[in-house]
C-alpha cells in the first residue's frame, strides 16, 4: 500500500483552517493503534436520499464537478457545464441555484470548486481565475481573484485554485497524469499565493509515483491511486483505496472486495494525521465518492443511460 506523507497530512490540516496546527509533542505510538484488519471495517447504510430525475425538470442536472454541505444543512453542488450553483436539502428536495453563465459579478464561465468560510460560500471560477462569494440568502458578496504566473520549472503555469482564509490563494502547477507515468514528473508543490500570482511559501509538496496517475483527459493508464480526502469536525478525514503492492499485474490491484452477499465492494483505509492507518471502510464499486462528513457519504451514480445522481449513504463508524 502507497503511504501517504504525514507532513503532508498535517499540512492539508493546517490548509483547511488556514492556521498553522502544530502537533504534540508525544506522538502515539503506531504499535498501540488499533488494527484496521482487526476490526469491523465502517460500512454505509443504505441509501438514504437520491437526487436526479429524468423526468421531472427540477431534478435534471449538467454532470457535477464538486459538492459542499452548508452551515444551513444544504447541499452545494457545482456544475460547470450550465456555469452555477445548485443547492439542495438533505433530503433531496431544490432549494434554488446560484449564479449563471457570464463573466459579471456572481457570474460564472466555468464553476469548479466550492466551500464556506464561515458562513460564506465561496466558487472558483477556473477559466476566470476567481472566487465569487455568497451568503446563505443567495446574494453576491463580492469577487477574490487571483491570477497564473510562470512557475520557477518548466512544468507550464502556477495556477490558483482556491481562495484561503486571510485573502491569499492556494496555488499548483497542475500535474500531467502522462508525465507522472513516464517519471518525468515527481512532485507537486502545493503554495500559498497573492493576488498579483506571485507564490509567497510552500505549504506542502505531494509526491509522485509512476503508478499515481488519476482521471481526465490526460489519463495515460486505466487504473488511478490518488488519495481523497475532507475536512470533518474533528479533523482531516482521509481514506485511500488499497493499492497495489508492486507485484502481480498491476491491473488487479482495483479488483472489488466481494461481501458476504456477493456485492462488490471497494476497500478503503483510514488515516489519522500521523499517517497511521486507523480503520478500513467498505463502499459500492457503483459509487462514486464526492463528499465524506463526520456521518454520511455523499456521491454519484449513474443508471444504464449514464444519468447522473446524487446519492447519500450514512456512514456506519465502528469506533
Amino acid at each position: 500500500m502507497k503511504k501517504l506523507n504525514p507532513t503532508s497530512l498535517s499540512a492539508l490540516a493546517a490548509l483547511a483552517s488556514t492556521a498553522v496546527i502544530t502537533a504534540s509533542g508525544c506522538q502515539p505510538d503506531p504499535a498501540s493503534l488499533p488494527d484496521p484488519l482487526a476490526t469491523l471495517p465502517w460500512t454505509l447504510s443504505d441509501r438514504e436520499a437520491t437526487i436526479g430525475s429524468i423526468d421531472d425538470p427540477d431534478h435534471v442536472f449538467d454532470p457535477i464537478a464538486h459538492m459542499a454541505l452548508g452551515p444551513d444543512g444544504l447541499l452545494y453542488t457545482t456544475h460547470p457545464g450550465e456555469g452555477l450553483v445548485r443547492r439542495w436539502t438533505a433530503g433531496g428536495v431544490p432549494a434554488g441555484s446560484l449564479g449563471r453563465r457570464g463573466e459579471g459579478p456572481g457570474e460564472f464561465q466555468y464553476p469548479y470548486t466550492l466551500g464556506f468560510h464561515g458562513d460564506s460560500l465561496w466558487v472558483w471560477d477556473v477559466l476566470a481565475s476567481r472566487a465569487s462569494y455568497f451568503d446563505l440568502a443567495g446574494r453576491f458578496l463580492g469577487l477574490a481573484s487571483s491570477r497564473p504566473s510562470p512557475s520557477s520549472g518548466d512544468e507550464g503555469f502556477l495556477r490558483p485554485v482556491a481562495p484561503l482564509r486571510d485573502g491569499t490563494f492556494l496555488g499548483l502547477t497542475p500535474p500531467m497524469s502522462t508525465a507522472i507515468a513516464r517519471g518525468e514528473l515527481t512532485e507537486t508543490p502545493y503554495v500559498r499565493m497573492d493576488s498579483e500570482g506571485r507564490s509567497l511559501d510552500l505549504i506542502w509538496t505531494q509526491r509522485w509515483e509512476r503508478r499515481d496517475v488519476f482521471g481526465g483527459s490526460s489519463l495515460s493508464q486505466p487504473f488511478g491511486d490518488a488519495d481523497l480526502s475532507g475536512f470533518g469536525k474533528r479533523g482531516l478525514l482521509v481514506v485511500e483505496r488499497r493499492a497495489w503492492t508492486g507485484e502481480g499485474d498491476a491491473s488487479e490491484r482495483f479488483d472489488p472486495v466481494a461481501s458476504d452477499t456477493g456485492e462488490s465492494l471497494h476497500e478503503w483505509w483510514v488515516l489519522n494525521g500521523e499517517g497511521n492507518p486507523v480503520a478500513r471502510a467498505l463502499t459500492p464499486v457503483d459509487l462514486e465518492l464526492k463528499l465524506i462528513t463526520d456521518d454520511a457519504v455523499w456521491g454519484i451514480e449513474r443508471d444504464d443511460l449514464d444519468v447522473e445522481y446524487i446519492v447519500r449513504n450514512r456512514l456506519i463508524r465502528n469506533d
